[in-house]
Order: C-alpha cells, then sequence, then structure tokens
C-alpha cells in the first residue's frame, strides 16, 4: 500500500470525486467527512493551517483517507508544538461548526490493515511533523478507532481517550407510525394536541427547501431568528460560520443531502431547521425559532418533530440529535444514547508536554 501527503488545495479540490467514492464505499455514515463539508471548511478556515491529507493506494486506487491540518505554536520561545488535527475541527468557539463521527474514511476491504499503515507512516515517514494529533469527534462504538489506538500504542505512542458528549438518536427502522406508537402515552397525547392548535393557526405551513432560488430567503430566515434569540453568542452572529454553511449548504443541496426547512403561522416565518443527511441518516443540525411568537406551543420543538416525522416518511432509518444531556426537552424522542470520544496521540517529544497548556490558551 502506498502513502501520500497532499499539502495544497489544487490537489485537494481535483481529489472530489475519488473523495466521496470512497466515501460512499466505506462504513462511515458521516455527512460531516464529505468532501464538499470538508473542502468548504478548508476554503473557510484554513488561513494560517498548512493541510495534511494521508491519503492510502492501493494500486492507482484511493482505498484510505485520514484528512488532517497541521498548526505550530511556540512556548516559551523554546518549544515548538506541531499538532495534527481533524478537518472540520479547530475552529475559535464562536465559530466551531460541529463537525461529528470523524474518522479515517477507508474501503472495507482494507479497513484493517489500513490502520496499521497509517500508524506506520505517521511514526516513520512523517514523525518529525507532529507531536500530537488530536482526533475530536469520533464514535466510542467505531472499529476504527479502537484499532488506531490499538495500532498507535503498539508504536510506543501515549494514547489517550476522552469522553466529549452524550450523542443522541432516534432510529425508525419500520417508518414512523410503529415509531410514533411506541413514544410514551403522555408524550404522544402531547405531540398531537400541540401539532393540532398549532396547524389551526392562520396561514400555516411546514415546506422543505426543493428549489435552489429559494435558498437564500430560507437561510436568512434561519440566521434572522437564531440572532433574534440569542444575540452575539448565536453560531450564526459569526461571520465565518455564516459563510461556511451557506458555502457547504448549497453544495450539498444540490447532491440532495441538505435538509432545510421553515414553519410559516400566522403570516410569518417562527421557526425552521437546517439539518443534513448522508446515507440512511439525517443530521439534525440547527433548529431555529422566533422568540417573539408565543401561541402556547412550543414552535422550535414542533419543528424539530417535523423534520423527525419527515426524515422516517422519506425513507431514512436515523435522526440524529448530536449533543443530548439527561432531562432535556428531546429525550423523550431518543431511542439510544452513546458516547462521543476525543482520541489523543503523543509521541515522545518534550514539546509533546506543552500540549495541556496549549489547551487552554485561545485559538488563533
Amino acid at each position: 500500500m502506498n502513502v501520500k501527503v497532499i499539502r495544497d488545495s489544487d490537489s485537494f479540490l481535483f481529489l472530489k470525486e475519488e473523495w466521496n467514492r470512497l466515501l460512499d464505499a466505506s462504513e462511515s455514515k458521516s455527512v460531516y467527512l464529505t468532501w464538499e463539508w470538508l473542502w468548504n471548511w478548508w476554503a473557510v478556515f484554513g488561513e494560517g493551517k498548512e493541510l495534511f491529507l494521508l491519503c492510502l493506494f492501493q494500486g492507482d486506487d484511493l482505498v484510505g483517507l485520514l484528512p488532517l491540518f497541521k498548526s505550530t505554536r511556540t512556548f516559551l520561545k523554546m518549544f515548538r508544538l506541531k499538532k495534527l488535527e481533524y478537518l472540520g475541527t479547530g475552529e475559535k468557539e464562536d465559530d466551531e461548526v460541529c463537525s461529528n463521527f470523524l474518522e479515517p474514511i477507508l474501503h472495507p476491504e482494507y479497513a484493517e490493515v489500513a490502520c496499521g499503515v497509517i500508524s506506520e507512516a505517521m511514526m516513520d515517514q512523517f514523525g518529525g511533523e507532529w507531536d500530537v494529533i488530536h482526533l475530536k469527534n469520533m464514535d466510542s462504538e467505531s472499529l476504527t478507532r479502537q484499532r488506531l489506538a490499538e495500532k498507535f500504542s503498539e508504536r510506543s505512542c501515549r494514547v489517550r481517550s476522552d469522553v466529549m458528549f452524550r450523542n443522541g438518536v432516534t432510529r425508525f427502522d419500520g417508518g414512523w407510525e410503529p415509531y410514533f406508537q411506541s413514544l410514551g402515552q403522555r408524550t404522544r397525547k402531547k405531540l398531537k394536541r400541540e401539532k393540532r392548535l398549532l396547524e389551526s393557526t392562520s396561514g400555516f405551513q411546514y415546506v422543505f427547501l426543493r428549489d435552489e432560488t429559494e435558498f437564500q430567503w430560507m437561510f436568512r430566515e434561519i440566521v434572522r431568528m437564531n440572532v433574534k434569540r440569542w444575540g452575539r453568542s448565536s453560531a450564526m452572529a459569526s461571520e465565518k460560520f455564516k459563510k461556511f454553511q451557506e458555502r457547504a449548504g448549497r453544495e450539498l443541496f444540490a447532491k440532495e443531502m441538505l435538509k432545510l426547512s421553515v414553519m410559516r403561522a400566522d403570516g410569518r416565518v417562527v421557526a425552521g431547521n437546517l439539518d443534513y443527511s448522508y446515507k440512511d441518516v439525517v443530521y439534525g443540525y440547527q433548529t431555529a425559532f422566533d422568540p417573539e411568537y408565543k401561541p402556547n406551543v412550543g414552535v422550535g420543538f414542533l419543528s424539530m418533530v417535523y423534520c423527525l416525522e419527515n426524515a422516517a416518511k422519506e425513507g431514512f432509518r436515523v435522526y440524529d440529535w448530536y449533543r443530548v444531556a439527561p432531562g432535556e426537552y428531546k429525550e423523550h424522542l431518543l431511542t439510544a444514547v452513546r458516547d462521543i470520544l476525543g482520541l489523543t496521540i503523543y509521541r515522545h517529544s518534550l514539546a509533546s508536554c506543552c500540549d495541556p497548556i496549549e489547551k487552554l490558551l485561545p485559538r488563533n
């Protein structure tokens, strides 16, 4: 198996078709690993970073891909901490795009051996280029994550796994009705009552983006409601975050992977969702609602329910809620939770000892 690192944006651009073919063939179901998501992330957030796409080839075929970027920070004018992180992570907190279910993209036929090839290449060929590898937001149930940790440990690296948050999902293998009937009686009654009240309001509609010409106004409504509710703390108040979502959203809509929707009631837009999809999963990404609209029902929560129902009726098997906590309003709609982990790999170097300090400093 041959290993190559892509370091320039032109080569990244031309990798699009091979990248997505490999992802389609892989076991991964993460929209956050699509070329469209990570290319646009790099276009918006790549300034000051070095591209590091570790590519594995079997003959002429791309069979493995570890999408990283490199950054360097100097401490005490002596130590230069060289760090590798997943593309799609590492932004300033205000700009964070929350890429999830990240992992090396591997062809199933080569998945096991590829983890050994990655660790060998990173130690023997590229060991001088890093002190720490931070791999955030990995599925605790991922075999690839487990294999990668084992292979780096075997090469005398210190490997640490940390729980980052709990991720919640709703599965509806049998469609919407069997899932709805599986909910508790009180939950079913509440949803029916509130939907009935909401749908009786003047001009009620819940619509999904079907035509690219409508993207701009629907996206602006999501931005407007988010900023109105959260002010400067809203992710949509970040120009970089907003620019990234607009770029990635347009490209993913062209591939039928964007689920942008709005709710109209009483003559105006009062709620909506910005979601994404890949394979058989819809990723609940961002919900917005107008805080001044108070019809005695939770329009933001119901907006999520309409998206959940639509996903089931379109044939998706999973709705991913991202981060969840005990006692949250959406807890009654979940069918499973799991841990999302961060995997940190340390080489034996003096600079790697600076990593705990670096984590406390603000992002550049």
